[in-house]
């Protein structure tokens, strides 16, 4: 995210950035969602909140790449999930949504 922010893509010079990604659950249950981010420099800290629909996960500090899964039980349907840059510069890298299961364990 750059911290003069783009005119081109509606995002304000505020020395801060924002990324959102959107998915489609297409069914309700548990899901992973991963996000691959890279503080610049690489060995510089940056600090991100990353949340899901609005509920966050809390701040995340970033030094050189890292992959962040963040679990959630959304609907079936379109969802957000957002990552704010709080302190720092980071690259976004992925945001990869998995549905997330425990296989049923059944005595025999």
């Amino acid at each position: 995210m750059s911290r003069d922010g783009f005119q081109t893509w509606c995002s304000q010079e505020t020395k801060t950035g924002t990324v959102n990604c959107y998915f489609t659950a297409p069914v309700g249950g548990r899901y992973r969602c991963t996000a691959s981010l890279q503080s610049y420099p690489t060995n510089g800290l940056a600090v991100v909140d990353c949340s899901i629909d609005g509920s966050s996960f809390g701040s995340l500090p970033v030094v050189g790449t890292r992959h962040q899964p963040h679990y959630s039980d959304p609907q079936a349907g379109p969802h957000e999930f957002t990552i704010r840059q709080q302190q720092g510069s980071f690259y976004f890298l992925a945001l990869r949504v998995d549905r997330f299961w425990i296989p049923e364990v059944t005595e025999g």
